[in-house]
């Protein structure tokens, strides 16, 4: 028996009419278009890639993207920065650009992709420390202990990156 709602009326044929009047708004496309008859048969001569080959031209489009590739092609910032010493007056190379979040120099975008990228290489070696059975003890424990540490140091550089981006960033304020 179907709960009754405050008024005493079923809610069931409210939810059943919405149901329908969005299967018949699904339907409007395949009333006016007509889906091809099409087979599609793949050659065995056709050469396919593997999946360790796949998995690396994903992790490299990752990189690319977190590296932020876009906004360095869109505002072209420079490769790195320069600022003056105070206590020297020599011109020092300068990685990160400090106090703006929303602006970053090529090289700072690239070496945080790469963290990224590291902390997620991390993550896949667990996963296969956690998944193979056939793998000994040692493999396993190797493994795993590798993903940890890759993980670990990818999460306290991001976190020394942001420190160093933003002075105050998780400052204890008393």
């Amino acid at each position: 028996m179907a709960p009754k709602a405050a008024g005493g009326a079923n809610p069931e044929p409210e939810n059943e009419a919405k149901s329908q009047f969005l299967l018949e708004i699904a339907a409007v496309p395949f009333v006016v278009f007509r889906c091809p008859m099409m087979k599609l048969r793949f050659l065995s001569s056709t050469w396919r890639p593997s999946k360790n080959l796949v998995l690396a031209g994903c992790f490299v489009i990752y990189f690319l993207l977190i590296s932020g590739i876009i906004y360095d092609y869109t505002q072209e910032p420079p490769f790195m920065g320069h600022t003056r010493d105070p206590r020297t007056g020599m011109v020092v190379a300068q990685a990160f650009m400090k106090g703006r979040v929303n602006a970053q120099y090529m090289v700072e975008g690239l070496a945080a992709g790469m963290l990224f990228c590291a902390g997620g290489g991390g993550f896949i070696l667990l996963e296969m420390s956690q998944s193979h059975g056939l793998m000994n003890k040692n493999n396993r424990h190797l493994l795993t202990f590798a993903g940890l540490l890759l993980v670990l140091i990818s999460y306290s550089l991001t976190q020394l990156f942001i420190r160093m981006k933003i002075p105050s960033y998780l400052a204890q304020t008393v």
